[in-house]
């Protein structure tokens, strides 16, 4: 028996050797992804994005391999589900060296080390300052000894490369008729041309209004972002609300907190289609007539994206500044119009008023995993310098680069007109009117849209097939708020 164990423990260890040198002789760690290329350090960026926004990231990678030949990046394109793909990525041989983050994602990834700090990294960089890098970088700073993020002083784990206002509304010019320019009936908030207004937003009541009045049989006149929930989150705040107590570990009241209940009606408006919905408080507004159940037939799904503004499926959308060339948006159907986030009917804009919602930071992070985290490093460096100011003017989202956002982004050579004009749209509301939506520091936006989306989807499977009834409508809301306790409960205690 002695003798069979030693013959087992030495089969091990040479076992164990022969591992030990195939990974010394594969400094890449034996990774298998497509794309490798012998002979370079292969870093993997693993991204989203659609082909167009593929297409000017490659036009980065090329330019950085240009001046760095031993390099060789990678691009990963995400699936639909980007961050359940990246935790299989991550438990695997084949992970990412460089990853995008989001602040309502990012927090179970810093809880669990998966991503490393880039402050040295920062501190060391004879290329970036710190008055390139924005105050919006806070979220994604991180102390794992007190595993409290979003101080000032601890590391950054997350780099900003591009942001913007997420829910601007975007419509079709070619929709809006004469009549709606000229009226006084239509009381929004009109330019010269008596188009949206770019500068003043209109309050909800006008919104739908003005949505209303561009729906038809084949064009539906409201459609909600691709991320309905977090707008519903930017409603919450606009109205000086929050869903979550100060600590973050309870859920108020949905049903009985006027700012909360009111973003959740304004949402159940634009989507209920059950016979004599009530309206939501208007505060005596005078438009309260003209929200009637016509309106509430004006949006049919709760996802829609840039493709239904421009093939007329939609009169209007919200969307980020990303949208605009990435998507392709002006066509001979669809001369697209931007106008700010609509607000609250009780809320006073003032030249300081927060009401323009910023949720898709997107940073990016270097894999604990990574097998060359010093190259991984050189390109983000390029990145957030030379690659923002290529983005920029190509007409991308406002870089992270704060030098680069103020020079290049608003007065970039190459860039348009309407593109300047919809840049500094996108910065103004960005600088002047932005705030950063508020995501629980113990639940994941994934994890708090999923109690959102069963509750919210069976109550409007329900509403309909009938009349609007309040006590299923109410009961969809301490649902929600149960929902959301129970899970902070499991994660809290």
């Amino acid at each position: 028996m002695t003798k069979k164990i030693a013959l087992l423990l030495t089969f091990i260890m040479v076992i164990t050797c022969c591992i030990t040198v195939l990974a010394a002789c594969n400094p890449d760690g034996g990774r298998d992804i497509p794309g490798w290329e012998d002979g370079k350090t292969n870093i993997v960026y693993y991204t989203w994005g659609s082909e167009n926004e593929i297409k000017m990231l490659q036009q980065v990678i090329d330019a950085f391999e240009a001046e760095n030949s031993d390099i060789h990046v990678i691009i990963s394109n995400a699936g639909n589900d980007y961050y359940g793909d990246l935790d299989l990525q991550l438990s695997g041989r084949n992970s990412p060296d460089i990853v995008n983050m989001k602040p309502g994602n990012i927090g179970s990834y810093l809880e669990s080390g998966a991503i490393i700090s880039l402050q040295d990294y920062i501190d060391n960089s004879s290329v970036i300052t710190d008055d390139m890098i924005w105050e919006f970088n806070d979220r994604y700073k991180y102390n794992p000894e007190t595993e409290i993020a979003g101080e000032s002083t601890s590391d950054i784990y997350s780099l900003i490369k591009d942001f913007s206002c997420d829910f601007v509304m975007n419509y079709n010019k070619n929709l809006v008729t004469s009549d709606m320019k000229t009226s006084p009936v239509y009381t929004y908030p009109k330019d010269e041309q008596g188009f949206p207004s770019m500068e003043t937003p209109m309050t909800w009541s006008q919104y739908m209004q003005f949505a209303t009045a561009m729906h038809t049989g084949s064009t539906y006149g409201a459609a909600l972002d691709n991320e309905p929930y977090q707008q519903l989150l930017e409603w919450i705040q606009q109205g000086g609300g929050s869903l979550w107590s100060a600590d973050h570990k309870s859920v108020v009241d949905i049903k009985n907190t006027p700012a909360v209940r009111q973003a959740f009606e304004y949402y159940r408006m634009l989507r209920d289609q059950a016979i004599d919905s009530p309206a939501f408080e208007t505060n005596s507004c005078e438009l309260s007539d003209v929200i009637t159940s016509k309106m509430l037939t004006a949006t049919n799904s709760p996802q829609v994206g840039p493709g239904q503004l421009k093939q007329l499926q939609a009169a209007t959308i919200f969307y980020g500044r990303w949208a605009y060339t990435a998507y392709e948006m002006d066509t001979d159907k669809c001369d697209t119009g931007f106008a700010p986030p609509p607000v609250p009917n009780n809320l006073t804009v003032t030249d300081d008023t927060k009401y323009a919602g910023i949720t898709a930071m997107v940073g990016l992070s270097i894999s604990k995993k990574s097998a060359n985290p010093d190259a991984a490093w050189k390109f983000i460096e390029y990145y957030f310098t030379e690659g923002q100011k290529m983005l920029a003017e190509l007409g991308f989202n406002i870089p992270g680069n704060k030098q680069i956002a103020s020079n290049e982004f608003l007065n970039g050579e190459n860039l348009t007109d309407k593109q300047k004009e919809v840049n500094k749209l996108f910065y103004d509301l960005a600088l002047e009117h932005g705030f950063v939506i508020e995501f629980n520091k113990y639940l994941s936006q994934s994890s708090v849209e999923e109690v959102l989306a069963s509750n919210l989807t069976s109550y409007f499977a329900k509403s309909v097939k009938g009349k609007f009834n309040m006590a299923d409508w109410e009961a969809c809301l301490d649902n929600i708020t149960e929902g959301l306790q129970a899970k902070l409960d499991r994660v809290t205690r």
